[in-house]
């Protein structure tokens, strides 16, 4: 039996340069005490289909539960990669079918959490992500060098907490929506050297963390493989093509890495997959676009065959005046675009300190010139116009609201959510505050209604 053990003192061992930068200090609970490699949901005969759990609480844990997918060839008589999934919201099967496919195909377990949150206390993931890490310690043969973390907006910042708690587990971080504003000195310190370490971002094209996801994703590409992809839509999860292939790349980087052995037919097929994509981006006249993603290919599969055309494609289109102009105007628009967050920042703290008509907070806000950038036909000025409204429109609907009505402040809230109403119609949480906020000021804006209730 003490074969079939991993010792947690080295499998699961804390990076010592990552104290500095790192809070979540409990993450190593559910590596110390759940140790067995074996699974103990499954016997060893292979399994003919993929298996669903969608409820599983740890050991000894009925407060957290997760929903957990066996890929359809598992059996514990060999160990297999893990990954972990901590939705913003706690949206444990939304948010693993979005990774069901690809996992089931490639061969990883996923485990996905309903106690995860964002705009939390930071310690609700730390306690998530150890029941989630006490779960599979307790039903999975886990590959303790191939663990994995995706995330979205809040989580995806806090996943970097845990992949440097765990140099020698977490094998990369899928982000989608959000990066980190700030890298500090402990990021540094913490994956310096971790070469076959592997992070994928992305985030929508109109998603407010837009530019601070791409930013991010470009800094780290010293430190850490990584690679970036945009998609269509604002703040929220990508498609499940977009979260598989995310899933495939990171498969590729453990080939390329080490890993694993070598599977040549699979890296062959990912290069002729992305060179598909990228010569369509080409014949479609997106050739800024197209000219990335063959250098990506030729960057990421360096030396294998098919990136010599990925190379001298992405040199050739990258050296055209059009291109080099449209990145030139790309790269102005989004350094404004990050100084107008910035005015946009310092108008809500001057809203957050007197209070305001929702006119008022419309003018100061300046939401009309937005509204009709937004709404033209450029190709990049409306994007950078519809993502500024959308970091407007949740401080305005969410954060701002929520913070008067902790000290209830009624009044504001409504203002505040009036404001928001006028830039796109009031749902979600948005609803729960508006009720709120109506219990402590009904006459203030009795016209606002909810866009779900009406």
């Amino acid at each position: 039996m003490a074969s079939m053990l991993f010792n947690a003192n080295s499998a699961c061992r804390r990076s010592p340069m990552a104290s500095s930068a790192i809070v979540a200090s409990a993450l190593l609970v559910a590596c110390a005490v759940f140790a067995p490699a074996t699974a103990r949901a499954q016997s060893s005969a292979q399994a003919t289909s993929r298996i669903l759990m969608e409820h599983v609480s740890p050991p000894g844990d009925s407060t957290h539960s997760s929903a957990v997918l066996y890929p359809s060839e598992y059996s514990a008589s060999r160990r297999w990669p893990v990954l972990f999934v901590l939705d913003p919201r706690g949206r444990a099967m939304p948010s693993l079918e979005r990774f069901a496919d690809a996992a089931d195909r490639l061969g990883y377990v996923v485990i996905s959490s309903y106690d995860s949150r964002s705009d939390s206390s930071k310690d609700v993931n730390v306690r998530a992500i150890n029941a989630m890490l006490a779960t599979a310690f307790s039903r999975v043969a886990v590959d303790t060098t191939r663990m994995y973390l995706a995330g979205f907006s809040g989580t995806a910042r806090q996943m970097w907490d845990f992949a440097a708690e765990l140099p020698t587990n977490i094998a990369g971080v899928i982000g989608f929506g959000a990066g980190l504003p700030n890298m500090g000195d402990g990021f540094a310190a913490a994956f310096e050297g971790r070469q076959a370490f592997a992070y994928f971002a992305g985030a929508g094209e109109e998603d407010f963390n837009f530019i601070e996801t791409k930013v991010f994703a470009e800094k780290v590409k010293g430190t850490v493989a990584a690679r970036f992809a945009e998609y269509a839509g604002p703040h929220a999860w990508p498609s499940a093509a977009i979260c598989g292939a995310a899933l495939e790349w990171m498969h590729s980087r453990a080939i390329l890495g080490g890993r694993i052995a070598v599977d040549s037919a699979f890296v062959l097929g990912r290069i002729r997959a992305e060179l598909d994509s990228a010569r369509a981006l080409e014949r479609s006249g997106q050739l800024a676009k197209a000219a990335a993603a063959f250098q990506r290919t030729a960057d990421d599969y360096a030396g294998w065959p098919g990136t010599r055309e990925a190379k001298e494609r992405g040199a050739a289109l990258s050296a055209s005046p059009a291109v080099h102009e449209y990145v030139a105007w790309s790269a102005t628009l989004a350094d404004a675009e990050q100084r107008q967050e910035l005015e946009l920042e310092r108008a809500l703290v001057v809203a957050r300190l007197h209070s305001m008509t929702t006119q008022q907070l419309l003018e100061g806000l300046e939401i009309e010139p937005l509204m009709q950038r937004a709404a033209s036909s450029d190709s990049l000025q409306a994007p950078t116009a519809r993502r500024l409204l959308a970091r407007v429109q949740v401080a305005l609907a969410f954060y701002e609201p929520r913070d008067h009505l902790a000290r209830g402040n009624g009044r504001d809230a409504l203002e505040l959510l009036a404001a928001a109403n006028r830039i796109s119609p009031l749902m979600g949480e948005s609803c729960a505050m508006l009720a709120r906020a109506r219990t402590l000021a009904p006459r203030v804006h009795p016209e606002l209604r909810c866009a779900t209730t009406n």
